[in-house]
């Protein structure tokens, strides 16, 4: 079987879903991909090593909005690599895709939060996730919750939906020697530092972290916020937050394992890779107890009600420079990426050969 593969989220400076898609094609077995994009991305290792790797680079149009690319332009790149399937990691696929076509769903947020996306946003969001979920062969996602949402959300039949765990990728089963040391010296994080990772949406309220931050500083005058990540210009006002900006992904690893606690205060997660990757990293995670979060790392993380200020302050105050138990971490190490990418192979080639 010969695969296209939308990787533009590898492009730039890749966040959760570049993880999913390196951490999905490092894992593939036997076929052929062909990885369509924009520009040239640096491909991972695992990436290279696995071999029959096709880069298309189309520069055609790039000046067109993602979107449009996406119909306008990609449905004939995808004729062009004479693929026998298509797999689309981002909640969306090409109008025009003439081939059996996986769709990852991470979660319906444009949905279920609406007030999080523009009107113009949300609506192109939405179009887009209705059109996949009718006309793909199926969609896939890390979770239980986000099937349940998909089917809630996009009518989806339940066997329409693909449940494969989100596993982890390389970078974040060892920590280099001496890569700790440097990021604490880079970004002047140490055993008093509440660490949080990911984009600056709505939904992961910043601002009330700060402010329970600021309510374990009092006592705790050394204890401080570091922020990675975009989008959190308000959160940088208060003096015990230091914000870090993006942080490449080579230097997450360390970065997680450098602080001395990592929270995740989201009220909608369609899984928590960073809680993952933490856990792997040694460190010790405060999470909100909703959505995919309890699903996942009910009993590995501390999950703390989302809107309830006194909890999170004492399990702060409780976990702060605290190691992961070592049973936690041995876990996390555990989640593979492998039996994820052979359960979406095998749905998308009963999905070819159906088309035969």
């Amino acid at each position: 079987m010969r695969v296209a593969v939308d990787v533009r989220e590898l492009e730039g400076r890749p966040t959760g879903v570049g993880r999913v898609i390196q951490g999905l094609l490092g894992a593939w077995p036997v076929d052929e991909l062909a990885l369509i994009s924009q520009r040239r991305i640096g491909l991972p290792p695992e990436l290279v090593a696995r071999g029959r790797i096709e880069q298309v680079v189309v520069e055609k149009a790039a000046s067109l909005p993602g979107a449009l690319w996406e119909h306008l332009v990609l449905p004939g790149v995808v004729r062009d690599t004479n693929s026998d399937a298509l797999l689309a990691p981002n909640y969306s696929m090409p109008i025009g895709a003439r081939i059996p076509t996986a769709v990852c769903m991470h979660d319906c947020a444009p949905f279920a939060l609406r007030d999080e996306f523009s009107a113009r946003e949300g609506f192109r969001r939405r179009w887009n996730a209705r059109h996949a979920a009718r006309n793909a062969s199926f969609l896939f996602m890390g979770t239980d919750f986000a099937a349940t949402e998909a089917v809630r959300y996009l009518g989806c039949a339940p066997d329409a939906c693909l449940v494969a765990p989100w596993g982890l990728t390389s970078g974040f089963a060892e920590v280099p020697p001496g890569a700790v040391e440097d990021v604490k010296q880079q970004y002047g994080v140490d055993a008093n530092t509440i660490l949080f990772v990911g984009s600056g949406f709505g939904r992961r309220d910043l601002p009330s972290l700060v402010r329970r931050v600021e309510r374990v500083a009092a006592e705790r005058p050394s204890a401080t916020l570091a922020v990675a990540g975009r989008g959190h210009d308000r959160a940088a006002h208060s003096p015990f937050v230091t914000p870090l900006g993006f942080v490449p992904e080579i230097r997450l690893a360390a970065l997680f394992s450098a602080a001395g606690l990592v929270v995740y205060p989201s009220a909608y997660e369609g899984f928590g890779l960073p809680v993952l990757e933490a856990l792997a990293s040694g460190t010790r995670v405060i999470a909100t107890d909703a959505t995919a979060l309890s699903e996942v790392f009910a009993g590995r993380a501390t999950l703390v009600p989302h809107e309830n200020d006194d909890a999170w302050v004492a399990a702060i105050n409780a976990e702060l420079g605290r190691p992961a138990e070592a049973e936690t971490v041995t876990w996390a190490h555990a989640q593979s990426w492998t039996p994820t990418a052979a359960a979406v192979r095998q749905r998308l080639l009963e999905a070819v050969e159906g088309n035969s």
